[in-house]
């Protein structure tokens, strides 16, 4: 078995770096930290201190679940910045290669799996790389996120990929005028192109102009160019009546006259009928007679997924229309599950997972319906902090729920907001996050903004300056990270903790004055040293 991360279009690694640095190598490594310079090293391309590159990284020998990928890099300077972190799912698969054959996108709000708009996927071997169209009519003015899932040809759904973007008042006009088999662009003074969306948002070739008139049924739209802005209208179908000659009754007097007679009207000439009399409406086969059937709405199909991270307690019903004696047998990570009803059933006590659902019926053998089924389960919470120690704020970046409850000392906030900025105190400040279900995990840190006695002598001249940590009574190391005001990295290390301190050589530091961050196990100390 193979094991690979679904993602929609690989990770793409943006990190910034001091200015008038390049930045010369990288590396990374997953879940737990082996020190710095102790990854495993990524070759990079030549840069001026910002590093956007696509890498391709392997998941060799990760178990299935979520993992954090962390990636720092060194400048040409022998610096080394801070790590950034994304948490992804490894999933088992039996073809890493295994062609995707549905994506679908959603604004804001998650519908369900395979509840979102359908888009149209290019051939391709389980790498999605496509330039895709996506209307936003009728979304309200003001931020939105954009997310997008693929779905892999045997059934199985990605994680989610997303992108902020922003709606504003002064956007072009997309909406468009039918009248009849004629379609006009309201925004005047443009540039137009026509589209055919039946055949993938295809350019229609030489129609340019503001109006498009269809010389056939078909679904219409039209991309439009303003200034620096492009947008492109909602599809528009457009129904054409047949020509004359082209009726059923026309098309019967033909068959008639070659001698395809059709008595019934059942699709089969009666030459070859062996059932001529079947009633109006009725399916057949190449024989003309009855094949068993039941109403595309027959079934209903209702999912349940997990109420917390692996609680296991996901569920399908399955209700039918009409009551018959049906088996339905459902396949997936449970292995198959087989039960017979005959209008409603339940299959309870399901993971999260794609499944394969088919129904069949009694006495009917040559019947069956089958379904691509998904269930769900909320997604870990994540959380990252970063400290502004000369504003005395924190900046949360937070993942995984609807809504946030955040507990700051002895304040409470709770938010939708995926980012928030809060005012700390001097001292100890404790943070508590929790999402929309306590399963999905807590988010603690305390962060300490030392009030000068904790960090002696300060101001130094030269000589150790003495790291009190007396308060993390439970941690053996500490990493220490010093910044310039300008938020520059300056020099980054692993200490031991003996006697509830450190001691840092001052010496070799310019005047200035400096940052210090010091990250335990317990808490996270920031503290302005100046360097005389």
């Amino acid at each position: 078995m193979k094991r690979i991360i679904i993602l929609f279009a690989g990770l793409l690694l943006c990190i910034p770096f001091s200015r008038g640095q390049s930045i010369v190598s990288a590396e990374y490594f997953f879940d737990g930290d082996p020190g710095i310079g102790n990854g495993i090293a990524l070759s990079v391309n030549d840069n001026a201190g910002q590093l956007a590159q696509e890498f391709s990284i392997p998941t060799t020998g990760l178990s299935e679940g979520f993992h954090s990928l962390y990636i720092r890099v060194n400048g040409n300077n022998g610096n080394w910045s801070l790590y950034d972190r994304s948490i992804f799912y490894v999933m088992s698969f039996t073809d890493a290669s295994e062609p995707i054959a549905n994506a679908e996108y959603f604004f804001d709000e998650d519908p369900g799996i395979g509840e979102g708009t359908a888009l149209a996927v290019d051939t391709n071997s389980g790498r999605l790389v496509e330039n895709m169209t996506i209307p936003i009519e009728g979304l309200a003015e003001g931020q939105h996120v954009l997310y997008i899932r693929v779905q892999s040809q045997s059934g199985n759904w990605s994680l989610y990929d997303q992108r902020n973007f922003g709606v504003t008042a002064d956007a072009l006009d997309s909406t468009v005028t039918l009248d009849e088999t004629t379609i006009t662009a309201n925004l005047a003074d443009a540039t137009y192109q026509w589209l055919d969306c039946n055949d993938e948002n295809s350019p229609i070739q030489g129609e340019t102009d503001q109006s498009f008139e269809a010389s056939e049924s078909g679904t219409y739209a039209v991309q439009i160019t303003k200034g620096d802005q492009t947008v492109v209208s909602a599809c528009t179908e457009i129904s054409i009546d047949s020509e004359p000659g082209d009726s059923e009754d026309d098309q019967d007097s033909e068959n008639d006259q070659e001698g395809e007679n059709d008595q019934d009207n059942d699709g089969v000439p009666d030459a070859l009928d062996q059932c001529d009399n079947t009633s109006a409406g009725a399916v057949v086969d190449a024989n003309g007679c009855p094949v068993f059937t039941l109403p595309a709405d027959n079934f209903i199909i209702t999912t349940v997924g997990e109420s917390c991270i692996s609680s296991n307690n996901g569920s399908i019903e399955i209700a039918a229309e009409t009551s018959l004696p049906y088996s339905a047998s459902l396949t997936g990570p449970n292995g198959t599950l087989n039960q017979e009803f005959s209008d409603v059933t339940v299959f309870q006590d399901l993971v999260a997972g794609a499944y394969g659902l088919c129904i069949q019926i009694d006495g009917q053998p040559d019947y069956e319906r089958c379904f691509d089924v998904s269930l769900t389960q909320p997604e870990a919470l994540s959380a990252s902090s970063k400290v502004n120690a000369m504003a005395r704020t924190l900046n949360l970046h937070l993942k995984g729920s609807q809504t946030y409850t955040i507990t700051l000392n002895d304040e409470i906030i709770t938010t939708s907001d995926n980012e928030i900025t809060l005012a700390l105190r001097k001292g100890g400040n404790t943070i508590t996050v929790v999402g929309d279900a306590r399963c999905q995990g807590i988010y603690e840190e305390k962060i300490v903004l030392g009030p000068g006695t904790l960090v002696y002598p300060n101001p130094i001249a030269s000589g150790n300056l003495h790291v009190d940590l007396s308060f993390a009574n439970l941690s053996r190391k500490a990493d220490i990270s010093l910044f310039n005001l300008n938020g520059a990295l300056i020099s980054e290390e692993e200490r031991s903790i003996e006697q509830g301190r450190i001691l840092l050589d001052m010496d070799g530091l310019p005047k200035g004055v400096y940052i210090l961050s010091v990250r335990t196990d317990e808490a996270l100390l920031n503290q302005k040293i100046i360097k005389r």
